[in-house]
Order: structure tokens, then C-alpha cells, then sequence
């Protein structure tokens, strides 16, 4: 299926809702976290191509202490994937439905499609996901200021200054020089 996109802030919740209230023709998911610091509000907009006037909405409230959120469009799965500070959630575009994958013990940074499953990139560490949100591995140590892929194999540097890690992204281990 060929799926089509958009993407909004919002400085204000009511905002958000109002969006959410007027562009999703088929219904809204609402990730809302607690309020302990002030928050973000941020919408996704999808559809499928050829039927532009059922829009799904996914809106998000989130601290504003970590980066905007991150997603990952699966199409073969009809679904999309949310990592919003330290929390993975799934989307199923055409039901609604949604489910938690994961809470990390960090904020996220990127989610990545391997061939065989996704790749999670949070703070301090790197996840794989299968499609049925199986962990396969998972590999944590310092705070993470880089991470790069090339052929199969994720290149992480810290923010201390140790030397880059190079990791097999099909087992988590890490590969020798």
C-alpha cells in the first residue's frame, strides 16, 4: 500500500485537538504523557493514497525535554511506529488500534528498518525489534553522540570520548577491528 504523510507542532493542546478534530476523517490516537514539565503537542496525518478522504490522526503530547518525536512509516505492515522520549508505540493505520512496545531507559533518537526488523536508537544504547515487537537484542552502555550504519554493521561514538564501537546489527555483538 502507498501511504502519504503530514507532520504538525502545536504550541497549545487545544490546538492539537482541534487539528486532530478536523483532519481525521476515520478517528485519532491520543499518546498523552503527564504533565511534570511544560509540554510539546505534536500530530501525524496519514492516509492511504488512494483514499485520500479516510485520515487517520496520531497526536502526541510530550516533555519538552527530548527531541521532536520520531517515526517509522512500516507499509508492508500497515502500521507506524513512535518513539517519543523514552517510549515505543505502534499504530495500526487501518483500525486505529495501538499497542506499547517498549519504555526505554532513555530518551530516543531514531527508529531504523532493517530488512528483518527495526533498529531503536535511544540515549544510552541500541535496540532490535522484530515486526511482532520482539526484542532480538539490546545493547546499552554511555551517552551516545553518533550512530551510523554501513553494511549491516552500526557505528557508535560517545559523548566521553572513547573509541567508536562497532556493532553487528543482526546479534548485538560487538565486532572486533
Amino acid at each position: 500500500m502507498h501511504y502519504q504523510l503530514v507532520t504538525e507542532s502545536f504550541g497549545r493542546e487545544e490546538k492539537l485537538q482541534a487539528f486532530l478534530a478536523e483532519s481525521s476523517t476515520i478517528g485519532h490516537v491520543l499518546f498523552k504523557e503527564p504533565a511534570e514539565t511544560k509540554l510539546q503537542f505534536f500530530a501525524i496525518l496519514v492516509w492511504e493514497k488512494q483514499f485520500p478522504e479516510k485520515k487517520l490522526g496520531v497526536g502526541i503530547c510530550y516533555q519538552a525535554h527530548g527531541p521532536k518525536p520520531c517515526f517509522l512509516l512500516q507499509r508492508e505492515l500497515s502500521r507506524l511506529i513512535i518513539g517519543y522520549n523514552r517510549t515505543v508505540r505502534s499504530v495500526q493505520l487501518l483500525s486505529g488500534k495501538s499497542s506499547l512496545i517498549m519504555d526505554l531507559d532513555g530518551i530516543i533518537y531514531s527508529i531504523i528498518q532493517m530488512e528483518d526488523f527495526i533498529i531503536i536508537v535511544y540515549e544510552t544504547g541500541v535496540v532490535a525489534v522484530t515486526s511482532s515487537d520482539k526484542v532480538l537484542w539490546h545493547f546499552s552502555g554511555d551517552i551516545i553522540e553518533s550512530f551510523t550504519i554501513n553494511d549491516g554493521i552500526g557505528y557508535m561514538t560517545y559523548m566521553e570520548g572513547s573509541d567508536p564501537i562497532r556493532l553487528n546489527l543482526v546479534n548485538g555483538r560487538i565486532v572486533k577491528i
